[in-house]
C-alpha cells in the first residue's frame, strides 16, 4: 500500500515523500533517489514488487521535481540537492531496520557524492545507470551557449533533449507510468554545469568506497556511460563485497525497459541476502 506525505527540510522547503509499506515480515528498507528530471512516483511499479517481498521502500521528489516546491529545472545552489538527501539520511537512521539506497543516474550520482561527506549506517547502496559521464557530448553551438549563459544567465533554463526512446525499448510501458504529467525536461546552465563537475567528483570516489555496492548499467544505454560505470567499478576496492550486472540492450530506464523484471529480482535478491 502506497502513503504519501511531506519531507520538511532545514530552508523550510516541502518535499512531496512516498512510501510503499512492506509485507510481514519486514526485512528492509529501500530508498530510492530517482533521475534528473522524473519523479519519485514512476518508482511505483517496482515498489510494490520490493514491498510484497517485505522490503519497504521510500522515495521523494527532488526540489524542483513532482510535486516538490521549487522550480522546474533549476536551483540555486544545486549542491540543495545532496544537502536533502543528507537531511532525508538523518532522519531515516532513527528506524534500526537495515537501511539500502538505490540512485537511478542523477540520483546515483547524488549518492555517491553524499556519502562521501557524511557517513550514515547503511547495509548496501545499488547505483543504476550512474551519471559519471554523458554519452553524447553536446554540439559547439550549445556548449558555447551553455557557457555564456552560465556566466550571464545561470537559471534560465533549456529542453534536455531526452527522448523517450533513448529510456527504454518499451515506450508504451513508459506511456502508462505513473504520474508521467510530473516530468519535466528542463535544465538551466548551473545544474548541468554541478552535474557534469558532479560526475567527475563521483568517479574520483571509488577509490574510497567501504559499502557493499550493486552496479547496473544497461549496454545500449545512450544517455550516460556503461564504461564509466565499470570504471568506477574496477576502481573500487576487491575487498569490498561489490556486484557489477551489465544488461545486454538495456537502455537507460532498466527498472522500465524490457529487462525490468531481471532488474526487479536482482535488486531484490541482493538486499535480501544482506539485510
Amino acid at each position: 500500500m502506497r502513503s504519501e506525505d511531506w519531507f520538511t527540510t532545514a530552508d523550510n522547503t516541502r518535499l512531496r515523500s512516498f512510501t510503499w509499506s512492506a509485507a510481514a515480515p519486514k526485512r528492509a528498507r529501500l530508498l530510492i533517489v530517482h533521475g534528473l528530471g522524473e519523479n519519485a512516483a514512476r518508482y511505483g511499479p517496482i515498489a510494490e514488487i520490493f514491498a510484497a517481498a517485505g522490503i519497504k521502500v521510500m522515495a521523494y521528489d527532488h526540489r524542483g521535481h513532482g510535486e516538490s516546491a521549487g522550480k522546474r529545472g533549476d536551483l540555486n545552489p544545486p549542491s540543495l540537492l545532496n544537502r536533502d538527501l543528507a537531511e532525508i539520511l538523518n532522519r531515516a537512521a532513527k528506524d534500526p531496520t537495515p537501511l539500502f539506497l538505490w540512485g537511478h543516474s542523477t540520483g546515483a550520482q547524488l549518492i555517491i557524492n553524499t556519502l562521501s561527506t557524511n557517513t550514515f549506517h547503511l547495509r548496501g547502496v545499488i547505483l543504476t545507470a550512474p551519471w559519471f559521464r554523458l554519452a553524447l557530448t553536446p554540439p559547439k553551438r550549445k556548449q558555447i551557449a551553455a557557457s555564456l549563459l552560465l556566466r550571464f544567465a545561470p537559471g534560465i533554463t533549456l529542453t534536455s533533449g531526452v527522448d523517450p526512446a533513448d529510456l527504454s525499448r518499451d515506450v508504451e510501458y513508459l506511456r502508462m507510468l505513473p504520474a508521467n504529467d510530473r516530468n519535466h525536461n528542463r535544465i538551466s546552465a548551473r545544474v548541468y554545469d554541478y552535474l557534469v563537475r558532479g560526475g567527475r567528483l563521483a568517479q574520483s570516489q571509488a577509490k574510497n568506497w567501504t559499502i557493499p555496492l550493486l552496479l547496473a548499467h544497461g549496454t545500449a544505454d545512450t544517455v550516460t556511460i556503461i564504461g564509466a560505470s565499470q570504471e568506477f567499478f574496477q576502481n573500487v576496492p576487491d575487498s569490498i563485497d561489490k556486484t557489477f550486472e551489465s544488461f545486454p540492450d538495456g537502455r537507460h530506464e532498466l527498472q522500465n525497459d524490457l529487462c525490468r523484471d531481471r532488474l526487479a529480482t536482482l535488486i531484490m535478491n541482493w538486499i535480501t541476502h544482506r539485510s
